[in-house]
């Protein structure tokens, strides 16, 4: 049983497959991309949304049907029981109207919004996920480490928690066809990640920021992107902050 606790964190990824979706191929390994670490994008005030996620499902796992004694058992299934906690105007779908996945296959999902989000829907919603996996046992599962920030682009986008104070201005020059400029303010020392994506949800570019108290700015090279609307965000750890990015 300790293992079915395992699949249902490997098979996260693929709780809203769609068939329009493609599995990103560069993912071999059994999880699920993004992971919780990276988690989903943000959804910005007046735009579409649509979170891709990749998931590599085991053909077996681990379980101790009688304790001290694990055995090896092939994955038959796992079911997307339902999905709530998303933000208003915000549905999932699977690939097939059952929401069954079966082990040893590589997916993907996709989560999106069927109406643009207001500056009402602004906030932090965490998603529970509710899940049974099959094996020679089923075993039912909720995940709640999932969450999307809806943020509104207009505003400067400051947030304070704990003190860990990061304001974070638009980039510019925006629209971009070379170097953007990204300026931040930092209330502490501290690490901060900076990533570029895609509307689908794929990792452009990323890098770790050793950020000063204080002001700090990063520069980034758009000149190899594909003209279109990026996404961008910083997150020191503690709070974080997105932005559209638009790329000639």
């Amino acid at each position: 049983m300790k293992k079915l606790l395992l699949l249902t964190v490997l098979f996260v990824g693929v709780v809203q497959a769609n068939a329009q979706c493609t599995p990103d191929p560069q993912y071999t390994s059994p999880g699920i991309y993004p992971d919780s670490a990276t988690n989903f994008m943000p959804a910005f005030v007046g735009s579409s949304y649509s979170q891709t996620i990749t998931a590599v499902t085991p053909l077996d796992t681990t379980v101790e049907i009688i304790p001290g004694f694990p055995q090896t058992v092939p994955i038959d299934s796992i079911i997307i029981d339902n999905i709530s906690g998303l933000p208003p105007g915000f549905t999932y779908e699977c690939a097939n109207a059952s929401c069954v996945f079966y082990g040893g296959t590589s997916s993907c999902a996709r989560i999106y919004s069927t109406t643009n989000p207001t500056i009402a829907d602004t906030g932090r919603y965490y998603l529970t996920i509710d899940l049974t996996a099959y094996s020679i046992i089923s075993q039912q599962s909720t995940l709640t480490y999932y969450y999307i920030d809806v943020i509104d682009s207009g505003s400067v986008g400051i947030n304070s928690i704990e003190g860990h104070r990061l304001e974070v201005s638009q980039n510019h020059p925006n629209p971009v066809d070379g170097l953007t400029y990204i300026d931040f303010n930092s209330g502490v020392n501290t690490n901060v990640e900076f990533t570029v994506m895609n509307l689908l949800g794929k990792v452009i570019h990323r890098q770790t920021i050793k950020a000063i108290r204080g002001e700090n700015r990063i520069t980034f090279d758009a000149k190899n992107l594909d003209g279109g609307i990026y996404l961008y965000t910083l997150d020191n750890g503690n709070v974080s902050y997105g932005n559209k990015m638009i790329v000639r």
